[in-house]
């Protein structure tokens, strides 16, 4: 349904990305900086609510980091009764793309391990893993001011977790994030080598350069990531593409009332319930895929339609009334499935040859179910 029209879709526009487009106006309230209540009631309340998650024992902590990254969050942050959960379930949704990002140690430090390695699939960290603080594996060298790996007896937490992924950073195993990659190397060499940067020079721990990668937390609104933009960038789930553009242009054209026209975008979608299908869904209650006219295959969408024997015997007997071109199973299938219509005979040239296919998929559908609920004989 969500799909455009030219793609077999409805157009109509997906609620769940559209309640998360609508959290934006109070995303944005929430990641400016300093914080500014603008007369609402409800955000000190939020800010507060997500300010009271911060951990305790860091001197410095910047509370949209919580907001930014899931693994800083604690367990009940994440539950679905929590009053956040609309907005961080809508900040997890956007792409998040970092690579340009450049930010300084200290804020490096306070990121979760997930945050600054590039995923790949063959490694798989755990979950506890992916939670720890930076901190746990990296330190600020006190004289250069730049990340360096913790050694043996610098690891405090969770030293078999810390030391393991430090083991795979040093074996090439993991590859870290540019923006990490950045903190580790001296401020007066970030002007040479091909890949240039200018140093953050403060040492605030500071989620900026992460907001406004995204287009989030920026004082001038025209800068902030529309519904509109949010709607684009967060994809549904794909769904398949059956038919070509002009196929579907065709479609919506086809002089069809809306109950034909439903069945018919089912039947190219391949969505109607034909026994196989409800076989495959509800094996308990359905117990067998065989058609139950003809008893003798089971019921795909194609022989639903137009391979059983007494619904080829019908839709034969409509097919020559009307077409001069000869039946058969692929002339059948390239009409119902790719709009590919036969050409009419004489005494039908009059006649679209869209209606007469969908009169004879109405037909088939309305005599299909007659036999299944009334149990009234199918004859062809």
């Amino acid at each position: 349904m969500c799909l455009p029209r030219q793609q077999g879709g409805l157009g109509v526009m997906d609620p769940t990305t559209q309640q998360s487009a609508l959290q934006l106006r109070w995303l944005h309230a929430l990641m400016v900086a300093p914080f500014q209540a603008n007369g609402s009631i409800a955000l000190p309340y939020l800010a507060q609510l997500i300010a009271a998650q911060a951990p305790q024992d860091l001197t410095q902590f910047d509370y949209r980091l919580l907001i930014m990254f899931p693994q800083l969050r604690p367990s009940p942050m994440n539950r679905t009764d929590n009053p956040l959960s609309l907005i961080l379930h809508a900040i997890d949704k956007i792409p998040k793309e970092f690579s340009q990002v450049v930010i300084n140690a200290h804020t490096c430090l306070q990121l979760p391990l997930e945050a600054i390695y590039v995923h790949t699939d063959d490694i798989v960290l755990s979950r506890t893993s992916k939670r720890l603080l930076v901190s746990s594996t990296h330190t600020i060298d006190e004289g250069t001011q730049c990340i360096r790996h913790k050694q043996g007896s610098e690891i405090q937490i969770h030293p078999t977790l810390s030391t393991r992924f430090l083991r795979l950073v040093q074996n090439c195993r993991i590859m870290l994030q540019p923006f990490f990659i950045q903190t580790m190397i001296h401020p007066g060499l970030s002007a040479t080598g091909q890949h240039l940067f200018v140093p953050v020079t403060h040492e605030n721990v500071d989620s900026d350069p992460f907001l406004l990668a995204i287009n989030l937390g920026s004082a001038n609104p025209k800068m902030n990531t529309s519904p509109g933009q949010y709607r684009s960038k967060v994809s549904s789930p794909e769904a398949t593409i059956r038919g070509t553009p002009s196929m579907w242009k065709k479609f919506w054209l086809m002089p069809l009332t809306h109950a034909t026209r439903n069945i018919w975008i089912r039947i190219i979608r391949r969505k109607i319930p034909a026994k196989s299908t409800l076989h495959r869904l509800i094996p308990s209650y359905f117990q067998s895929p065989v058609c139950p006219i003809c008893c003798t295959k089971d019921e795909s969408i194609e022989h639903f339609l137009y391979k059983c024997p007494l619904k080829m015997v019908s839709g034969m007997n409509s097919w020559e009334n009307y077409f001069s071109t000869p039946f058969s199973i692929e002339a059948i299938h390239e009409a119902i499935f790719e709009l590919q219509f036969p050409q009419n005979n004489q005494a039908s040239r009059h006649i679209e040859p869209a209606i007469i296919i969908a009169s004879i998929i109405t037909s088939i559908w309305r005599i299909h179910w007659t036999f299944v609920f009334n149990t009234v004989p199918f004859l062809s």
